[in-house]
């Protein structure tokens, strides 16, 4: 395993750097928003947004922020117990390590189940992995023990 460090950003829209780019030689447009998806798209960096293109970020004030905001520090930060042992309710392995894919998972589904469980949901997260052929997972918060 190797360390990894993360940071998030929640712009409204945001899915859309990812879903416009082309990763061959020609963008179409060069706006500040698709040169950071270039740059964040190389392999080896994993990326989740908020939302998808043409959607916003929904904020909530009995939240205290944003819903996306919310549920991503809950996966880390809320605590459930299996077996006699804590884990974080992202770790859905029960590993003692989040992954990328394992806080994806549980903030879209917190999401969709707050948003009344059926589609169409107003804000989807998304996931992107780098460019194609180059899809890899990376563990985003070991559990102290």
């Amino acid at each position: 395993m190797r360390d990894v460090g993360y940071s998030y950003s929640i712009p409204a829209y945001s899915g859309g750097m990812f879903q416009s780019l082309d990763f061959g030689k020609n963008l179409k447009r060069s706006t500040g928003f698709e040169v950071m998806a270039k740059n964040l798209s190389q392999a080896g960096n994993i990326v989740i947004t908020a939302s998808a293109k043409n959607e916003v970020s929904w904020e909530d004030g009995a939240l205290g922020r944003g819903v996306f905001s919310y549920y991503f520090t809950q996966g880390f930060d809320q605590r459930i117990v299996s077996g006699g042992k804590q884990y974080c309710v992202a770790d859905a392995d029960r590993n003692d390590l989040v992954d990328a894919t394992e806080i994806y998972n549980y903030v879209r589904d917190q999401m969709r189940a707050y948003f009344g469980g059926l589609p169409p949901y107003p804000q989807n997260p998304q996931i992107y992995y780098g460019p194609p052929g180059s899809q890899m997972n990376a563990y985003l918060y070991r559990i102290p023990r």
